[in-house]
């Protein structure tokens, strides 16, 4: 079986990064990954998979990612540390969650 990468992703975030998580079928070793101030782009091989282009600007120097075996985990660096990120992508929809205070 051929590694896969799956286009869609989960993200989060806390004050200083902000995480990319894409699942896989097995460890993909042509992983390429891509990361720039505005976007970051995840291939295998020569095939595009994803292009993100990020709703705030990261610090590329300082970000890092790893391919595991069911996994790929991009780690960016938030240009500016304690920015809440309302959104991913640039033109995403964000929500603002609430918390129940008891």
């Amino acid at each position: 079986m051929k590694p896969t990468i799956d286009p869609k992703y989960d993200w989060y975030q806390n004050m200083t990064h902000s995480f990319i998580t894409f699942k896989t079928n097995a460890k993909v070793e042509d992983a390429n990954i891509l990361i720039e101030a505005h976007f970051v782009t995840v291939k295998a091989g020569e095939q595009e998979i994803c292009k993100i282009e990020l709703s705030n600007e990261c610090d590329p120097s300082a970000s890092s990612f790893q391919v595991m075996q069911k996994k790929i985990e991009i780690k960016l660096a938030k240009k500016t540390p304690n920015q809440n990120w309302m959104t991913l992508g640039k033109g995403d929809k964000g929500t603002l969650m609430a918390t129940q205070i008891p």
